[in-house]
């Protein structure tokens, strides 16, 4: 993931230039965990040691214990000693969702009277480390194509991983005409009635031979394509063989599986019926999305964690003697980790300071990074799940500007609690441009709460619960900003302030829903 290059014979393969982010750096690589696959604090600390030591630019910790404390005695001094000798130390906040991951009130709710969501592992919980959330890769490879098996899959929702049935075409199909050259990446909802199959794949009972009489019902129904399959089981024809098929008109694709593999869907159902029609690189059913896995923030400290996002879901990268793919922030760590590796170089074309590379580079990952929306909800993912949203080094080093906030190394503001419920914050930033410009931008503000509504009532009373998503709250917004812009000189620096004030309407939902407090986050962006 880091700085991972590709064997000869896979560039033309999987149409791709590199595997690493940042291919040609130098790696370090410490083994802190034994034999038995523990890793105990004295093997932490002594690696940490070891890095400062040797003075490396940047360290990825792709490890954590779930619901680590925002403080550790003899633990967190480490880590700000690191940050201290300028490392940039990069660690992955842990797979362990919310606090609201299967809930016993389904759909990750959780009762209002709970304001804990976080379970970010230690060390991110620390606050000296850059702590990274995932996000579903929007594209993944399928090495059942690889290997040069036709394959139609589905994400199993139960298992947590896609499944496929393998598929035949037939003999002699005009170019261009293919089942796989015409849906190849498609995804596809299913029918196994005719009266059902417009715009679907149909699943189609065949005994064999000739199978234009199935192109007509097909091409009558509107299918968008069909999988034959044979709905008996003999000796000529056993369960694991697909049904052969032939035929002379190709208006809508169409393949063959077998019985065996046909029963196999329904005992796997796919997740919101939707069905794949694999090539080597696909499409992914949840890009864009949130890894459900990514664990969420805040500290118990209330500290704003995580704090960014890199690519963690369906990752292909080098594994043991060859490639492999797998899921989690232990992959969306390393990505960050080498993003930053890309930002310090550039920075030594720059005047800025090497003492002060790693807080520039925390800024500029955190000021350029890309805040993510949550479409299926029409609003932006919680900051305590996201951070500053998906990181983009390609935009750090192009932006020469950035945000950064006293009393902290990165790009975020941490209000703490607002024990009066009085709705107002206010946010005070510096701008700092170290370009040979001038820069203008326009101030954007977008600010977030939670969603409760009634569960049960017992007792005339009633248990509010929180939803997973976040609601847009009508705030009113001021700023130091005339008529919201903002300009910085060319190597120069700007005081901005920004107010937010709750509505009246909004402060009352949250008194009547959230006994205990509700979280307000949301997004200072200069655009």
């Amino acid at each position: 993931i880091v700085a991972g290059n590709l064997p000869e014979e896979v560039p033309e393969q999987l149409h791709m230039e590199t595997l690493g982010i940042a291919p040609e750096a130098q790696l370090i690589i410490m083994k802190v965990f034994d034999m038995d696959g523990m890793c105990y604090f004295d093997y932490l600390i002594a690696a940490m040691e070891d890095a400062i030591v040797l003075g490396v630019d940047c360290a990825n910790l792709s490890l954590g214990s779930a619901c680590g404390p925002h403080y550790y005695e003899g633990m967190t001094e480490v880590y700000d000693a690191a940050r201290e000798a300028g490392i940039h130390v990069v660690v992955a906040a842990g797979n362990d969702a919310s606090t609201g991951y299967r809930s016993l009130w389904g759909e990750g709710l959780v009762e209002s009277s709970s304001v804990s969501t976080g379970t970010l592992g230690m060390p991110g919980t620390f606050d000296s480390v850059l702590t990274v959330a995932s996000m579903e890769n929007p594209q993944e490879v399928s090495f059942e194509a690889i290997r040069g098996l036709s394959t139609v899959s589905w994400y199993n929702r139960a298992q947590g991983f896609r499944q496929f049935f393998a598929y035949q075409e037939a003999e002699s199909v005009p170019e261009g005409m293919g089942f796989q050259e015409r849906l190849a990446g498609q995804f596809l909802t299913y029918a196994t009635r005719w009266e059902d199959a417009e715009g679907k794949l149909m699943f189609a009972p065949f005994e064999g031979g000739n199978a234009d009489g199935i192109m007509a019902q097909a091409v009558q129904a509107k299918a968008a394509a069909v999988v034959l399959y044979s709905p008996t089981v003999t000796e000529e024809l056993p369960a694991g063989m697909p049904v052969h098929f032939s035929l002379t008109r190709f208006e809508v694709p169409m393949a063959a599986t077998s019985r065996l593999q046909y029963d196999f869907i329904w005992s796997n159902l796919p997740d919101k019926d939707l069905l794949r029609v694999d090539t080597i690189w696909n499409p992914s059913q949840f890009a864009g999305q949130m890894s459900s896995f990514s664990s969420w923030g805040p500290t118990d400290g209330l500290t704003l964690k995580p704090e960014i996002t890199g690519i963690g879901g369906n990752v292909l990268s080098a594994y043991r003697n060859g490639m492999g793919i797998s899921s989690g922030t232990s992959m969306s760590s390393p990505a960050v980790a080498a993003s930053a590796a890309l930002v310090r170089q550039y920075l030594k074309d720059t005047d800025i300071p090497e003492e002060d590379y790693a807080h520039v580079t925390n800024c500029l990952l955190m000021s350029t990074a890309t805040p993510i929306l949550d479409e299926e909800n029409g609003t932006l993912y919680f900051v305590r799940r996201q951070g500053a949203g998906l990181a983009n080094p390609a935009a750090a080093m192009a932006s020469q500007a950035y945000i950064q906030v006293e009393g902290t190394n990165k790009s975020k503001f941490e209000l703490g609690d607002d024990p009066e419920r009085t709705g107002v914050y206010t946010m005070d930033f510096e701008v700092v441009n170290f370009s040979d410009g001038e820069k203008t931008y326009t101030l954007d503000t977008a600010v977030l709460g939670q969603k409760a509504e009634g569960g049960q009532i017992r007792g005339g009373k009633v248990t509010y619960l929180v939803y997973d998503y976040a609601r847009k709250l009508s705030a009113a917004v001021t700023s130091s900003a005339a008529d919201g812009r903002i300009t910085v000189p060319a190597h120069a620096t700007a005081q901005v302030s920004v107010t937010v004030t709750l509505s009246d309407a909004d402060r009352a939902y949250m008194d009547e829903r959230f006994p205990y407090g509700a979280y307000v986050e949301g997004f200072v962006q200069l655009i």
